[in-house]
Protein backbone atom coordinates (compact mmCIF):
# COMPACT_ATOMS: atom_id res chain seq x y z
CA UNK A 1 0.00 0.00 0.00
CA UNK A 2 1.56 3.35 -1.26
CA UNK A 3 0.99 6.18 1.31
CA UNK A 4 -0.03 9.60 0.17
CA UNK A 5 0.60 12.67 1.94
CA UNK A 6 -1.58 15.73 2.89
CA UNK A 7 0.05 18.02 0.01
CA UNK A 8 -0.09 15.23 -2.35
CA UNK A 9 -3.56 14.87 -1.88
CA UNK A 10 -4.12 18.68 -2.14
CA UNK A 11 -2.04 19.15 -5.52
CA UNK A 12 -3.83 16.03 -7.07
CA UNK A 13 -7.06 18.10 -6.19
CA UNK A 14 -6.02 21.29 -7.72
CA UNK A 15 -4.86 19.78 -10.77
CA UNK A 16 -8.27 17.53 -11.13
CA UNK A 17 -10.15 21.11 -11.03
CA UNK A 18 -7.71 22.52 -13.57
CA UNK A 19 -7.95 19.69 -15.80
CA UNK A 20 -12.04 20.76 -16.16
CA UNK A 21 -13.30 17.32 -13.95
CA UNK A 22 -16.42 17.50 -12.81
CA UNK A 23 -16.17 14.01 -11.05
CA UNK A 24 -14.22 15.06 -8.16
CA UNK A 25 -17.57 14.00 -5.16
CA UNK A 26 -14.40 15.83 -2.04
CA UNK A 27 -11.80 17.80 -1.23
CA UNK A 28 -9.79 18.47 1.49
CA UNK A 29 -10.36 21.78 3.47
CA UNK A 30 -7.16 22.67 2.10
CA UNK A 31 -7.16 22.30 -1.46
CA UNK A 32 -10.82 24.09 -1.43
CA UNK A 33 -9.60 26.83 0.49
CA UNK A 34 -6.87 26.96 -2.25
CA UNK A 35 -9.23 26.28 -5.33
CA UNK A 36 -11.08 29.91 -3.84
CA UNK A 37 -7.91 31.31 -3.00
CA UNK A 38 -6.84 31.95 -6.70
CA UNK A 39 -10.09 32.31 -8.35
CA UNK A 40 -10.52 28.57 -9.89
CA UNK A 41 -13.94 28.30 -7.48
CA UNK A 42 -16.22 29.88 -5.15
CA UNK A 43 -17.51 27.77 -2.04
CA UNK A 44 -21.26 27.86 -1.56
CA UNK A 45 -22.22 27.48 2.31
CA UNK A 46 -25.16 25.14 2.18
CA UNK A 47 -25.42 25.16 6.05
CA UNK A 48 -28.67 26.37 7.69
CA UNK A 49 -28.75 30.13 9.42
CA UNK A 50 -28.51 28.45 12.62
CA UNK A 51 -25.27 26.56 11.95
CA UNK A 52 -23.61 29.53 10.56
CA UNK A 53 -24.71 31.86 13.91
CA UNK A 54 -23.28 29.08 16.06
CA UNK A 55 -20.10 27.78 13.95
CA UNK A 56 -18.95 31.39 12.50
CA UNK A 57 -19.16 32.09 8.69
CA UNK A 58 -16.78 31.94 5.87
CA UNK A 59 -14.86 34.59 5.31
CA UNK A 60 -16.86 36.49 2.08
CA UNK A 61 -13.74 36.76 -0.42
CA UNK A 62 -14.14 32.77 -0.44
CA UNK A 63 -17.69 32.49 -1.24
CA UNK A 64 -17.93 35.43 -3.91
CA UNK A 65 -18.64 34.96 -7.64
CA UNK A 66 -15.45 36.48 -9.48
CA UNK A 67 -15.57 38.98 -12.20
CA UNK A 68 -13.97 37.47 -14.96
CA UNK A 69 -16.81 35.19 -14.82
CA UNK A 70 -18.38 31.41 -13.68
CA UNK A 71 -16.14 29.18 -11.57
CA UNK A 72 -16.44 26.01 -9.94
CA UNK A 73 -18.44 25.84 -6.64
CA UNK A 74 -17.83 23.60 -4.13
CA UNK A 75 -20.39 22.56 -1.51
CA UNK A 76 -19.83 23.11 2.32
CA UNK A 77 -22.80 21.04 3.14
CA UNK A 78 -24.85 21.66 6.49
CA UNK A 79 -25.86 18.53 8.88
CA UNK A 80 -28.86 17.95 6.56
CA UNK A 81 -26.16 16.60 4.16
CA UNK A 82 -27.86 18.97 1.26
CA UNK A 83 -24.94 19.35 -1.20
CA UNK A 84 -26.51 19.98 -4.92
CA UNK A 85 -24.61 17.49 -6.50
CA UNK A 86 -21.59 19.25 -6.07
CA UNK A 87 -17.58 18.41 -5.01
CA UNK A 88 -17.85 18.80 -0.77
CA UNK A 89 -15.19 19.68 1.98
CA UNK A 90 -14.46 16.91 3.93
CA UNK A 91 -15.68 17.09 7.23
CA UNK A 92 -17.84 19.66 6.62
CA UNK A 93 -17.30 23.42 8.54
CA UNK A 94 -15.76 20.96 11.38
CA UNK A 95 -13.42 19.34 8.85
CA UNK A 96 -12.61 23.51 7.68
CA UNK A 97 -11.90 24.30 10.97
CA UNK A 98 -10.42 21.42 12.20
CA UNK A 99 -7.70 21.90 9.18
CA UNK A 100 -7.16 25.87 10.08
CA UNK A 101 -8.42 27.16 7.46
CA UNK A 102 -10.16 30.80 7.82
CA UNK A 103 -13.38 31.58 9.51
CA UNK A 104 -14.78 34.95 10.31
CA UNK A 105 -17.28 35.89 13.53
CA UNK A 106 -20.82 35.33 12.33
Amino acid sequence: MRRVSIPDLALAETALFAEGSTTCPELTARAAFQEALHGRASILDLRTGSERAREGELPAYLSTGGVEGHRRLIALAGRDGLDLGLPQIVGGFAGWRAAGMPVAAS
